[in-house]
């Protein structure tokens, strides 16, 4: 039998890109982790991704969660677009991020009006009230409703991670939050439309 004869195809015996990031995870292979970011994200897998992840027993290991939630800062509103399924993105969070193990918070977030309207609020919060309205009157104020300053008490179970040291540096100083589990949610300000977007 000629090398080869018999074996099974190359595109059996390759790893699909979602199997080898739960590989790389349990073993906390930061670099093939993010690798395989890079490849799901180019193939469309992202909600694959994430069903897998949140089925983990365990928080990721300590070198995978720091180096996820660095990329998190940067790229988490686009990762959220790409799952588009936010109960499903934000369990895999809680497997992906550093665990948040600090007291319940007061908290502010920019939003725009009309995610507000319709209770569809970013995972990102932070706890400078000012970082929050430049959001509010700024990024999210660029549609025709307008941005809202929103204030809420969130318990240590609804904040799923810490300010990562990239957000800190950034000094946005955003704490990543379960918005299921925020149950009072008020409006401090409303800003309107920036100009041309009326």
């Amino acid at each position: 039998m000629a090398a080869g004869e018999g074996s099974p195809s190359r595109a059996k015996c390759e790893v699909s890109p979602v199997n080898a990031l739960v590989l790389a995870i349990t073993d906390n292979d930061w670099p093939a982790a993010k690798s395989n970011f890079a490849k799901i994200e180019a193939e469309g897998l992202w909600r694959h991704a994430c069903l897998k992840i949140r089925c983990l027993r365990h928080g990721a290991p300590p070198d995978v969660a720091h180096g996820f939630h660095s990329d998190w800062t940067v790229r988490g509103h686009s990762i959220r677009e790409m799952v588009a399924d936010d109960p499903v993105l934000l369990d895999a969070l809680r497997i992906l991020l550093p665990p948040y193990e600090g007291p319940d918070l007061h908290l502010y977030r920019g939003e725009s009006a009309r995610r507000h309207r319709q209770k569809r609020y970013g995972f990102a919060w932070t706890d400078r009230v000012d970082v929050a309205r430049m959001f509010a009157s700024g990024l999210n104020a660029t549609e025709p409703e307008g941005g809202v300053l929103l204030s809420a008490m969130a318990s240590s179970e609804a904040v799923i991670a810490s300010p990562s040291p990239h957000s800190i540096y950034l000094g946005e100083y955003e704490y990543v939050v379960d918005r299921r589990r925020l149950t009072e949610i008020s409006v401090v300000a409303r800003f309107p439309p920036l100009p041309g977007n009326a």
